[in-house]
């Protein structure tokens, strides 16, 4: 006995059609949501590693600060107090890249007011030779003042590390370094995208404190106190590269704490609220060190 063959029924189909879809949907929002994972896990990594490696490569040149190579002649000949600071800062402001050193500062309103710092420092060995003792922020290795006898020719030949924040060609804030070339000339690098804010403070010796406790100031209240420093305090506002964050409550990053109060050091509070809205959802993390000079002012 012959039976004739008998497919779905357009119920059954559209049944089966739904169940299929919801698998299809199911699978899709799993996958979005373990992709959303992952970005951010990934961006808070990034960020993590950012902030890390920007407080260790200017911790490494702020303990450079005012060195000097008492072995040579040239600084047993002249009187050391003529040179520069080895620390030196300016509130609220960048250079151009290839400027001659801290000539023509401007604003940084585009970056909350970073900061300005700059390191000096003497290198060692031969010009046509360094040691590598010695580095600038860029990680060239600085020669000693070789050949140099007067106090402009020091400081001429003296190491120089400028940090701090600009715009790449797409907009983002990056901190970076400007440095002295071989050549002659003044370039700078890139050492970490997504710094918002970059803020200094400088730890001053109160002679009248017994305790040696240091007054920690920017660089406006500091006025002409720069031999005096002693240690620096840097703190950093990163961000990742992606919004990443689902909505939720804005948040206000104080990079020195809530018990640093001064209204006119501009970039050392960001609410999260006054953002464009296009970086609003970015992952954040504010790293803050400090550190102690290894070298006074001659």
């Amino acid at each position: 006995m012959h039976r004739h063959q008998q497919g779905l029924t357009l119920i059954e189909l559209m049944i089966a059609m739904a169940l299929g879809m919801g698998v299809v949907l199911a699978a899709m929002a799993l996958m979005q949501a373990a992709r959303s994972t992952y970005l951010s896990v990934a961006d808070s990594a990034q960020v993590q590693e950012n902030g890390r490696y920007a407080l260790d490569l200017m911790a490494r040149t702020v303990r450079q600060a005012n060195y000097v190579p008492q072995d040579n002649p040239a600084f047993l000949r002249n009187d050391l107090g003529g040179l520069e600071p080895g620390v030196f800062g300016i509130d609220n402001a960048r250079v151009s890249e290839h400027s001659t050193g801290l000539s023509s500062p401007s604003a940084n309103r585009d970056a909350h007011g970073s900061d300005l710092l700059a390191i000096r420092f003497f290198g060692s060995g031969p010009r046509n030779q360094p040691d590598n003792d010695m580095l600038n922020c860029a990680g060239f290795a600085v020669p000693g003042p070789n050949g140099a006898t007067s106090l402009s020719d020091l400081e001429e030949v003296r190491g120089l590390s400028i940090f701090y924040v600009a715009p790449d060609s797409t907009g983002e804030p990056e901190l970076r370094c400007k440095y002295f070339t071989r050549d002659g000339g003044w370039s700078a690098a890139a050492i970490v995208r997504g710094v918002e804010s970059f803020q200094v403070l400088y730890g001053v010796r109160n002679v009248n404190n017994i305790g040696g406790d240091l007054d920690y100031m920017s660089a406006t209240r500091i006025d002409k106190r720069w031999r005096d420093v002693a240690a620096i305090r840097i703190a950093l506002l990163a961000r990742g590269e992606r919004n990443v964050r689902d909505g939720g409550t804005a948040l206000v990053h104080r990079l020195f704490g809530a018990a640093y109060q001064d209204g006119g050091d501009a970039g050392a509070m960001i609410d999260e609220a006054r953002l464009p809205p296009l970086v609003q959802q970015r992952t954040r993390k504010v790293f803050q060190t400090t550190i102690w000079l290894r070298n006074s002012a001659p």
